[in-house]
């Protein structure tokens, strides 16, 4: 239902039959012996001016506006007297003679078939197939599995303008028969183009691109026989049928699946899809003639949906093609009278009230007969309905609430409106809901309008997201309370607008009387967020400290230790992560804390203090410690002239660490002095042998033996000496032999040395 403002109006009311719906690439069609017939009418009309020669196989193709450009029968024989095969032009003068020798078979069932080249608009491919019977009139020099399929490349500038040939006759794939159809590929640009291989059964596909024909890929068609039907394609692209069986099809990668016998359709060769591709059409053949049936192959029980609409003609059938008015066309003749051919239709072949038409017309073929109709790629007649209706498309307001007239643009169909009139146009003036039913021959179709006064005020609201992330796409959608034009800010004119950038839209709507109102909204593009973060710069193992987080528009926080929201303690230095999660997904961020150490300290260049010496020592530790040594020193390097325990500490941010060393005059040479002579004369001068101790000595023992080593002196006493007598006697002059032992620091040390005794 629509809503149209209650106001002055004409509404023209929209019906479109298959003529208008259909593309014209397919509007002039020529068969047989000179037969032709003119769609562009609208109207199917009789056409005589062909050249064209064929028992079966054809094809001819339009330009846009539905002008003439091609056709042909596909290919011929040497013999004298057969169709040689022949290109003709627009004015039916030969383009391009195959002299029996290129090309494809006449009587192959799909002998030719036309293809825009996808990157130059003046360019078709002409496709051709080889007939069954090639070997009849003999084989020509090098063809021993006949021609198969070939392709030329035509372009409609060349010859001035009546066309000529880019290439001719390359072979494509040998050996192959009878079956050659196409359609358009998923994308729209390319174009599919299928046969089937003779040697496996199997379906070969070719994809026809803006700069090569590729292919073939080979499609398991899951069947082995001698084809002789033709290959039909869906126009809605979705199903294909072939030999009595039908098969789901892919356009977009060219996937056949899903096969599926009809029985009585095997021994056909007249069958097609509908229009819309929800019917297939198979004139099945029977003892006593023929039955028209309908299936509907997008129904998974496809036997169960077997109808037979009516009886057929009891004579030999031919080729079945759908037409650019919608209808469906076959061709048989009688064997007994084959003088003359008879074109059959398929009325309203998209509805429920399909019929058949027999002998729509009748054509004399005193020479020979024909099974023959143009091969096309069947999408080009794809539409979903035979009848259309739409109340309130194209509204006009005269701002004045007057009447609105509904005037249809069509004549020859029955009307009724909903107040019960039957004229061809409704007149209102006041408002309401309103509708019309429309009758033709292939059903009826209604539609409804609602007609409301003219609002006081017009009002126009976006709806759309007011935030958006990075690299996707927002709607816009403006909606008014009444009909009129768009305009936004970006220059769109339609209601609804697709938008990526950060920023303020606008649109303004205008109702067709002029009134105006505006509306705004700010998106916000949500880019990568900045997170800010506050974490410690260094910390020591054991040290804890907090660490923050904020990033504008996040829901969620997760740390990599696995505490969730905006802080966190984090303990001792590392490589930390923390996952920021807003409306347009999870972002991470990688953070660093420096590892602090405990103070590490090792006192360097320990060595015994002896008497009179120096012993530097260095506490060796990292440069930003700070040093304190027992002396007061804070230096590294500290030197000590006395013996003694010295202590050195370092201390940084994680803590402290001591060390000590005992300097002692250890294995130290001249911790005693011992004279070399004495003269114990009772002077009172250097009367008595006695070591001089210059160092603190435990186990003290000096001994002084003769030259003979008897033991005359022993002493464990530091301050008496031997006064040179052994007993009470005096020993006389001489050399005497002395030892000295004692320890430092828990070692032995041992002197020993010669004394001379003077008199």
């Amino acid at each position: 239902m629509k809503k149209t403002p209650f106001a002055g109006l004409i509404l023209p009311l929209l019906f479109l039959s298959f003529a208008a719906l259909s593309q014209n690439e397919g509007n002039i069609w020529y068969f047989g012996n000179q037969q032709g017939i003119d769609f562009s009418s609208g109207d199917p009309a009789l056409i005589s001016d062909g050249a064209l020669q064929t028992t079966e196989g054809c094809a001819a193709v339009c330009d846009e506006a539905g002008n003439l450009l091609y056709y042909t029968n596909g290919g011929g024989r040497t013999t004298a007297g057969q169709p040689k095969g022949t290109v003709w032009n627009r004015n039916h003068t030969v383009l391009y003679d195959m002299e029996g020798l290129r090309g494809g078979g006449f009587g192959a069932v799909q002998s030719a078939l036309f293809v825009p080249n996808p990157g130059n608009a003046d360019e078709h491919y002409l496709f051709t197939m080889e007939e069954r019977e090639y070997a009849s009139d003999g084989l020509p020099s090098g063809q021993l599995q006949g021609r198969g399929l070939t392709h030329f490349l035509l372009n409609r500038t060349l010859n001035g303008g009546l066309g000529g040939t880019v290439f001719e006759d390359d072979r494509l794939h040998v050996p192959s028969f009878e079956a050659l159809s196409g359609t358009l590929h998923g994308n729209d640009t390319d174009f599919w183009v299928i046969i089937v291989d003779d040697n496996t059964g199997d379906f070969f596909n070719y994809r026809v691109t803006p700069t090569e024909v590729l292919g073939p890929t080979l499609e398991p068609r899951e069947v082995v026989d001698s084809l002789s039907g033709p290959i039909k394609i869906s126009p809605a692209r979705n199903r294909i049928f072939v030999g009595g069986v039908l098969y789901n099809f892919n356009p977009n990668n060219g996937n056949i699946s899903n096969s599926r016998t009809i029985p009585g359709a095997v021994n056909s060769i007249t069958y097609s899809f509908s229009p819309n591709g929800n019917y297939l059409y198979v004139m099945e053949p029977t003892v006593s003639g023929s039955l028209l049936v309908r299936y509907d192959p997008l129904n998974a029980g496809i036997l169960g949906s077997r109808t037979i609409l009516d009886s057929g003609p009891n004579e030999r059938l031919g080729a079945m093609q759908l037409a650019p008015d919608g209808r469906i066309y076959f061709v048989s003749y009688d064997e007994d009278a084959p003088e003359i051919t008879h074109l059959h239709a398929i009325n309203c072949p998209n509805s429920e009230q399909a019929n058949l038409e027999e002998e729509v017309f009748t054509f004399q073929t005193p020479d020979q007969p024909f099974l023959g109709l143009p091969n096309f790629m069947d999408y080009i007649f794809d539409t979903q309905e035979t009848l259309i209706v739409d109340l309130g498309t194209d509204t006009t307001f005269s701002c004045d609430n007057g009447p609105i007239t509904l005037i249809p643009q069509t004549n020859g169909d029955t009307f009724l409106w909903s107040d019960g009139s039957t004229d061809t146009s409704l007149t209102v003036t006041e408002p309401g809901t309103y509708s019309l039913t429309v009758t033709a021959d292939c059903g009826m179709i209604s539609d409804t309008i609602e007609v409301e006064e003219l609002t006081d005020s017009v009002v126009v609201s976006i709806n759309g997201p007011a935030t958006l992330c990075t690299g996707d796409t927002a709607t816009f959608t403006a909606v008014a309370n009444i009909s009129g034009a768009f305009e936004w800010s970006t220059g769109d004119t339609l209601p609804g607008i697709q938008v990526t950038d950060s920023g303020l839209y606008t649109v303004l709507f205008t109702d067709l009387c002029g009134r105006q109102a505006t509306d705004t909204l700010l998106l916000n593009v949500l880019d990568v967020p900045p997170i800010l973060l506050d974490a410690p710069e260094a910390l020591c193992p054991d040290e804890s400290a907090p660490a923050t987080v904020f990033s504008e528009g996040a829901t969620a926080y997760t740390w990599s230790n696995g505490s969730v929201g905006d802080s966190v303690s984090l303990t001792g230095g590392g490589t930390y992560h923390i996952t920021v999660t807003n409306g347009c997904g999870e972002f991470d961020t990688v953070f660093m804390v420096d590892s602090l150490t405990f103070p590490a300290l090792e006192i360097q260049g320990d060595s015994p203090l002896c008497p009179g010496g120096t012993v530097q020592l260095e506490a060796a530790t990292a440069p930003e410690n700070e040093i304190a040594w027992s002396n007061g020193s804070t230096a590294a390097l500290s030197t000590f002239t006395e013996p003694g325990i010295y202590t050195v500490t370092v201390t940084n941010t994680c803590g402290m660490a001591t060390d000590s060393v005992d300097l002692q005059p250890i294995g130290c040479e001249n911790c005693y002095y011992v004279p070399n002579a004495f003269s114990p004369n009772e002077d009172g001068v250097n009367d008595r042998f006695m070591p001089i101790g210059l160092c603190p000595v435990e186990n003290y023992q000096l001994q002084v033996f003769s030259r003979w080593g008897e033991l005359l002196y022993s002493s464990d006493q530091p301050g008496q000496g031997w006064d040179g007598q052994f007993g009470s006697e005096p020993m006389n002059p001489g050399a005497f032999i002395w030892q000295l032992t004692y320890e430092q620091a828990g070692q032995k040390q041992v002197q020993s040395g010669m004394i001379h005794l003077l008199r």
